[in-house]
């Protein structure tokens, strides 16, 4: 018995001494690591770039040059006769040489009201234009090659020799033969009369179309004037047919001069603007009669076009007497700046000058 108590104390003071023998260590401090935590960014809209607007080309006023058939007027452009009344409201203008160095103007326009003056004689090259616009053809007369001309072709004649004063009067502020006028509500009045067309054909097409904003000449050369005289140094300045088209940035048009006359419109005393100006270059001879001019605006030939302050080469080309001209650029039809347009036909040899 004092055996089994002697060992159970054995035993208790053995795991006494190994649990006293036992230290404790210390418990390690846990460092409490603090997570960052990201904020999470809202995802930032990308706005969607927009596409650049294209550019819209300018649509072409097909037909839409004149809203009617036009009337198609000659006028005196001597010296005493200028400036010329009505001129403004053309939509397109025509010079050339007539007798000796004198150019006469050919002005189209669908305008109803507004005089009109001083009127003069027609010449045959000047017809073959007007055939172009089909139109109403006001004059006072003209050469004999002319006149069989508009009977052949059965012209819309508006002479004044059998129109008269229904539509014509002589202004006593001018000398004849610089004095004839009209005004252009009594010729549409005579032209309906003589039960003429004067209701566009919706698939009539004139020579050339025109934008309806004014668009840039690409490729163009940057000039502020162009020069051509129809006449020689030699003549006296009164007497001259030194012409200059002169850019007015500001307005982006022409404006016309004589030598240093520049060109206004008696109605208004306003200056001429145009906006396109077409020089096409034509051969020049005198008739067999050894008075009137011939001018060969038949086959084909090279010019230029200025619009805007610029100007390009051009080439024309017209298949008959009748048939349209084309005015080309690149081997396309021209298409022309809204406004007044002019055409001048000059000499094969005659210098034309750009600055």
């Amino acid at each position: 018995m004092k055996k089994i108590v002697s060992s159970l104390l054995v035993v208790v003071l053995v795991f006494s001494f190994v649990a006293c023998a036992k230290k404790e260590e210390p418990k390690k401090e846990e460092k409490k690591v603090e997570k960052k935590v990201e904020k999470k960014e809202k995802p930032k809209k990308v706005e969607k770039k927009k596409a650049p607007k294209k550019e819209t080309k300018p649509k072409l006023q097909t037909h839409q040059i004149f809203k009617k058939y036009p009337l198609v007027i000659m006028l005196d452009n001597h010296w005493d006769a200028r400036p010329q009344s009505g001129i403004s409201k053309a939509k397109v203008i025509y010079e050339m040489l007539a007798e000796g160095r004198i150019t006469r103007i050919m002005m189209i326009t669908d305008a109803n009201e507004g005089v009109v003056g001083p009127i003069r004689s027609a010449r045959p090259y000047y017809i073959r234009a007007m055939k172009e616009y089909e139109g109403l053809y006001c004059h006072v007369g003209g050469s004999g090659a002319a006149k069989k001309i508009v009977k052949k072709h059965g012209i819309k004649d508006m002479d004044q020799f059998w129109v008269g004063g229904d539509a014509y009067w002589r202004e006593d502020h001018r000398w004849a033969p610089h004095n004839m006028y009209s005004n252009f509500k009594d010729l549409y009045k005579v032209a309906k009369k003589s039960k003429y067309k004067i209701k566009l054909d919706k698939d009539f097409k004139f020579p050339f179309d025109a934008y309806d904003k004014f668009t840039e000449l690409k490729g163009g050369k940057a000039s502020n004037s162009v020069q051509f005289n129809y006449t020689s140094s030699d003549y006296h300045p009164k007497y001259q047919f030194d012409i200059t088209y002169k850019y007015n940035k500001k307005k982006n048009i022409y404006e016309k001069y004589y030598g240093e006359t520049k060109l206004i419109d008696e109605a208004t005393k306003k200056p001429l603007e145009v906006s396109n100006v077409i020089i096409q270059v034509a051969k020049h001879s005198i008739h067999r009669d050894g008075k009137h001019r011939v001018i060969k605006t038949v086959g084909e030939g090279k010019g230029y076009y200025l619009t805007g302050g610029k100007y390009k080469k051009i080439t024309w080309k017209k298949k008959s007497k009748y048939a349209p001209t084309q005015f080309l650029i690149d081997g396309k039809q021209i298409v022309v700046n809204p406004g007044l347009t002019f055409i001048n036909v000059v000499e094969t040899d005659m210098e034309v000058t750009f600055e």
